[in-house]
């Protein structure tokens, strides 16, 4: 798979991996930042970075909302 898809590394493959998890279950994958830099093991920069190149290639997308408390919070799916 990533060899068919324009993945810059496989840290961009882990993140692509896990909203895609959320994907096939039905779901967006809706959370914080650092949730998903721990589950990836990244830094910030590098996530942000990673994101805008997986947005960039119409991979993904991606919807800012505000949790209780004015979290910032993500929704990133899977493009079909």
């Amino acid at each position: 798979m990533h060899e068919e898809l324009p993945l810059k590394s496989l840290t961009e493959a882990s993140i692509f991996a896990v909203i895609y998890g959320f994907y096939i279950q039905g779901k967006e994958y809706y959370g914080e930042l650092t949730t998903l830099e721990k589950r990836c093991m990244c830094s910030e920069t590098a996530l942000l970075k990673y994101i805008k190149h997986l947005l960039a290639e119409n991979l993904i997308t991606k919807e800012q909302t505000y949790s209780k408390g004015y979290v910032k919070r993500y929704k990133y799916s899977i493009v079909e």
